[in-house]
This record gives structure tokens, C-alpha cells and sequence, in this order.
């Protein structure tokens, strides 16, 4: 099976290779596709949802040999006046066949959070630079953005069907 992860983003691609190759040993081809969101760089609500899924689909028509297009897109949401960080996973067979995974639940420092809001999330990557390096400065904890990526990728990974034909 080939698997067209639509990111230019080391991390996810590793992951997501990680998950799949765990899961079909010896069955998947995993190829890198810059493909395109069509969102903003810093996805709000809704956005991130469809930039995975418009990430999947460009990934699944770059190439007749792709089998399924994967589109990993992080973003942010406002709850209940909290600024959280989430991940969504589309897994898209080339028969039309949609797997998803959802992880959420970073909490951003409230300090953080008025400075990104202020920003409109288009300067995220600015903001966090500016207080640390890590991948989850509001956390302390630089495993957390990567147990998101992962608990996404996992949850869609975990529906594709065992027999691993293309559906």
C-alpha cells in the first residue's frame, strides 16, 4: 500500500510512518507530498478539520499510484475562553473511503494566548519561538505536541481495514 502524507513537515511524516509501519509490517510505502491546506498557515475551529482533508485529497490525486492520501493538520480553537491546541487526521482511500482521528486538548497559558489572539494566530510560531524553543512551551512538556500528532494518527490508522484493501 502507498501512503502519500501530504506535509513537508519531518515530524509528522515520522510519525505517521512509525504508526503505519507498526501496523501493516512490511506493506506500506510512505512518500512525503507538499501538498496544499487551503488554509491559513495558523488553522482556527473549522479550518483545521478541512486542511487535513484538503491535504488528503490533494495528496491522494498527485499520483495513480498513491493508494491513500493522508492530511495531518494541527490548529487552534477558543472553548469556553481557552485557547487549545488540536489535531486532526483524514486518511482518504482512492475508492473514497475517509478515515479520521481527532486528538485535542492542549491548553495554551493564558498569557500566550492573548498574545496569539492579538496576532490573529498568524504570527503562532513567533510567539511560541519568543518564550521557548520546545514544541509545547505552554505545557513545559515538549512530548505533548508529538502525543497529539500521535494519538490523531493512531485513532484513523486504527480504522483502516486489516485485510489492507484499498477502500
Amino acid at each position: 500500500m502507498k501512503f502519500f502524507v501530504g506535509t513537508k513537515n519531518g515530524k509528522k511524516i515520522d510519525v505517521f510512518t512509525k504508526i503505519i509501519t507498526a501496523r501493516f509490517p512490511e506493506k506500506v510505502d510512505v512518500v512525503e507530498y507538499p501538498a496544499k491546506s487551503e488554509v491559513t498557515d495558523t488553522p482556527w475551529d473549522e479550518d483545521t478539520f478541512k486542511g487535513a482533508k484538503n491535504r488528503a485529497n490533494n495528496s491522494l490525486k498527485s499520483s495513480p499510484d498513491c493508494d491513500y492520501g493522508v492530511g495531518i493538520e494541527t490548529g487552534l480553537l477558543d472553548r469556553y475562553g481557552q485557547l487549545i491546541e488540536e489535531t486532526w487526521c483524514c486518511i482518504t482511500g482512492k475508492e473514497g473511503k475517509v478515515y479520521l482521528g481527532y486528538a485535542s486538548g492542549n491548553v495554551i497559558d493564558n498569557e500566550i494566548s492573548k498574545r496569539i489572539i492579538k496576532n490573529n494566530g498568524s504570527k503562532i510560531l513567533e510567539v511560541l519561538d519568543s518564550v521557548s524553543s520546545s514544541w509545547n512551551p505552554w505545557s513545559g512538556n515538549p512530548m505533548i505536541r508529538q502525543e497529539s500528532l500521535t494519538c490523531a494518527i493512531k485513532i484513523a490508522v486504527s480504522q483502516l481495514p486489516d485485510s489492507g484493501k484499498i477502500s
